[in-house]
């Protein structure tokens, strides 16, 4: 390992430094609301009668207020925690608030929009005042006067976050989804209203909703709270901060402090865009700026014995190994002006390091041969190992969202050369690493940003071929994953893949999108399920006669509406009120307007809007308004089944006939010979 600069240093002692154990406590309440009626913190007519909390000591406990008088002794024996009984909602929350003072930090799942701000709203209204001195309103956020509020719904939420550091694990943002894919636990859910339900079971579910919380903070070693402290370390911000805020916050808040402690002036966004600029490739993707990154086109097919190879780490190594920075790109030293962007007039300075490329490459550098390797390092303790790698998904989390930061023209630091300059770097060696490879022989079927698909390649030569990357372009070139096959369509960024261990990979495949309806989305899988069991061309083709059975099934029970109206639920976020669509009116906005007339309610964001097609005039409602199957629209929903699968079907050269709504094998395209490269 190469010797540690100064700078490097202080960054690995900051970073090591053990995260202390936080107290913390979850809470969770429950309000009585009437059937149909959704509560609402502006409005807290509704009493809270239920306030669940768990502790990170073990304290385990639910405070009941006994609004209907009907609690008994056996209602309130449970072995896993226990229960406190009010005979008025006061009492239950100043019980509450005594609690969770002895905790500084205080744990909620989408406690900004609703727990906290319906505490202190009902308090108010109940005339419990000095609630207002524990619980504050900020600008879009709700903090205690004694310490930190951490609203898990808005870190889980944030893209960076699920990307990066949870690898998409989750698709819908909400406490069951991300439950189930994080510890393997279901949230309960009520089989009817509260007052059509036994005290003792209300009770259970709003205990099971505090302790997934909880939960949420705990699994794997405080994992989600270690990784909290550690985006504070680097982004210099308070952990309640993080968890609120964009990681564009994070790193312009870093980059500010390196600016002061380097005394250097920050500059305002227009004194860095005065700069002189010329824009040198017009984007292809309307909205950009700048040239974005290169696709090549992929060539149709199944392929076998596919290795993957990326660039580790592009964009932000190109802004290290280039010193890319918003006042090193045309900067104002004659002697740099020869140092040119490849196939541009825009020149890197080459007398002084860059903030933003010495920030990319400490960051890249420290997470790659420090802290990932030493989270493999069998060697060391496995509370150690497992640390370090708290650390290195904390810096992946920033080395990956670095670009799009930077590239946002909304960023403090914004210079359209600079963010131009990196993709086009980013361009320049994808081609020269393809014309590299087809000299040495290696056939490359499709390459996306910073990988490129390599068919069935000479170990030798692939060895050579990240040689020479490295020698000549100082970047590095690493075996990504290698597929058992992988099925390519002719669109960019459409396919799917089987990898050597069996995994099945797809990338932008419109069947795994989170709000696929569950019926649709279970036949994809079936497809995929098929697909995997491929070994050879015979297989293949036993395999096409299945999938073509399993979608002419589905379309027929689609047609007799032969399926649960829970299957054909189509479920998305609620990201803002719905009055706030003005320009365009989503179907699920259609169908959420239609949901608070209905109820007399006004949704908040964050709210799931569960919808079905139907043949009404807006062509979608609430499931809650639709009383029959006979409202559905099953030729709305044979037609996602067709999109939802149309890419797959595409190689696999299954035809959709649209009129008839029957899949055949498409006599008229290539054969298979052809289609398999024989």
């Amino acid at each position: 390992m190469k010797e540690i600069s100064e700078e490097e240093r202080k960054w690995l002692e900051r970073l090591a430094e053990p995260v202390a154990e936080l107290k913390h406590i979850a809470l969770d309440i429950e309000v009585y609301n009437p059937k149909g009626v959704m509560p609402q913190p502006e409005n807290p007519e509704y009493p809270i009668f239920i306030i669940s909390l768990c502790g990170s000591d073990g304290l385990k406990k639910v405070l009941v207020y006994n609004l209907r008088g009907d609690i008994k002794e056996e209602d309130i024996e449970f072995d896993k925690f226990e229960v406190e009984v009010f005979e008025d909602e006061i009492s239950l929350i100043r019980r509450a608030l005594d609690i969770i003072r002895d905790y500084p930090i205080l744990i909620t799942f989408n406690g900004d929009s609703f727990d906290l701000p319906y505490i202190l709203a009902r308090s108010k209204r109940l005339g419990f005042m000095e609630v207002g001195d524990y619980i504050e309103r900020g600008k879009n956020e709700f903090r205690i006067s004694w310490g930190i509020h951490i609203d898990l719904y808005k870190f889980f939420k944030n893209v960076s976050i699920k990307t990066y550091a949870f690898s998409g694990a989750y698709d819908v943002i909400s406490l069951g989804s991300i439950a189930r894919a994080l510890i393997n636990k279901d949230k309960k859910e009520l089989p009817g209203y509260f007052d059509d339900l036994p005290m003792k079971d209300i009770i259970e579910y709003g205990y099971n909703d505090a302790e997934i919380t909880l939960e949420l903070t705990q699994f794997n070693d405080n994992l989600v709270m270690k990784l909290i402290v550690i985006i504070s370390r680097i982004s210099n911000m308070t952990i309640d901060d993080v968890t609120r805020l964009s990681v564009s916050n994070w790193i312009r808040n870093r980059i500010f402090y390196l600016h002061r402690i380097k005394n250097y002036l920050i500059p305002r966004p227009d004194e860095i865009r005065e700069k002189k600029w010329v824009r040198h490739f017009q984007p292809v993707t309307k909205g950009k700026k700048y040239v974005g990154a290169l696709v090549i086109d992929p060539k149709p097919g199944i392929h076998f014995n596919v290795v993957v190879v990326d660039f580790a780490s592009l964009y932000p190594s190109i802004l290290k190994e280039y010193n890319i920075s918003y006042e090193t790109v045309n900067c104002p030293h004659k002697e740099c002006m020869s140092n040119l962007v490849p196939e541009t007039t825009t020149w890197i300075c080459s007398r002084k390091k860059g903030l933003i490329s010495e920030f990319a490459g400490i960051i890249r550098d420290i997470r790659v041969n420090v802290f990932k390797r030493l989270s493999k390092d069998e060697n060391i303790p496995k509370a150690q190992r497992e640390f370090y790698g708290v650390i290195q998904r904390a810096l992946k989390v920033i080395i990956n969202a670095l670009y799009g930061v930077i590239g946002a023209d909304t960023f403090q630091f914004y210079y359209l050369p600079a963010a131009e300059a990196v993709t086009l770097y980013g361009r320049y060696v994808i081609k020269k690493a393809i014309e590299k490879a087809d000299e040495m022989g290696l056939e490359v079927i499709y390459g996306d940003t910073d990988s490129l698909f390599i068919k069935n390649p000479d170990v030798e030569k692939l060895d050579n071929l990240v040689t020479y990357i490295k020698d000549r372009y100082r970047l590095q070139l690493e075996i990504d994953k290698i597929y058992k096959y992988t099925v390519l369509s002719s669109r960019k960024k459409n396919y799917f893949g089987i990898t050597d261990n069996g995994i099945v990979d797809i990338k932008g495949l419109m069947g795994k999108k989170s709000n696929t309806p569950p019926y649709i989305r279970d036949i994809f899988y079936q497809i995929l399920d098929k697909l995997r069991t491929v070994e050879d061309i015979g297989q293949f083709k036993v395999v096409k006669n299945d999938i073509i059975k399993i979608i002419n099934e589905a379309e027929s029970k689609l047609i007799s509406k032969d399926i649960p109206l829970e299957e054909l639920v189509i479920t998305v976020t609620l990201s803002k009120k719905t009055d706030q669509y003005t320009k365009t009116t989503p179907q699920h906005v259609k169908a959420a307007r239609m949901l608070e007339r209905a109820l007399g309610i006004k949704l908040q964001p964050g709210h799931m809007i569960r919808i079905i097609k139907t043949k009404n005039s807006e062509g979608v409602a609430p499931i809650e308004l639709v009383k029959s199957l006979d409202q559905v629209d099953s030729k709305k929903y044979i037609e996602l089944l067709h999109s939802t699968l149309e890419q797959i079907l595409e190689v696999l050269e299954i035809k959709v006939n649209r009129r008839r709504k029957i899949a055949t094998i498409d006599e008229n395209r290539m054969s298979l010979d052809k289609f398999f490269k024989f």
